[in-house]
């Protein structure tokens, strides 16, 4: 069996996880739809929106957004995860910060806002909307 490692949480996703996300994405992308993959960025945010102050100060935050889909007028994000929760709530509970983060630096950089956040759950096989 051939496996795929992710080195940063010691996850392991097998052949068929990765066929049925390849699967599960073909449904919702079009041929049309512009792809952008393993996108960086940097975004200066008030301590108070993260929730680590009242002040004005800027906070420095930065991550990669996994897959951006820009479809006709909308953006959408999707992030992949191989965590092992139980459901698609502790999914959007655990990582609905992380991904409203960087639904705002995708919404600067394009000028427009998301329409989706997506996470793709390896371990549940699905995409989960948050």
């Amino acid at each position: 069996k051939e496996y795929s490692k992710n080195f940063e949480n010691g996850e392991v996703v097998d052949e068929k996880q990765i066929e049925n996300a390849v699967y599960n994405l073909g449904e919702f992308v079009n041929k049309t739809d512009k792809i952008y993959k393993e996108i960086g960025f940097q975004l200066y945010i008030k301590s108070k929106e993260l929730g680590v102050g009242s002040g004005e100060n800027r906070v420095a935050v930065q991550g990669v957004v996994d897959l951006i889909i820009e479809k006709n007028n909308e953006v959408i994000i999707l992030d992949y995860k191989t965590s092992r929760l139980k459901n698609e709530n502790d999914f959007v509970k655990k990582y609905k910060n992380q991904l409203d983060l960087y639904a705002k630096a995708v919404s600067k950089f394009f000028k427009k806002p998301v329409s989706k956040k997506i996470i793709y759950s390896f371990y549940l096989n699905r995409l989960i909307f948050v």
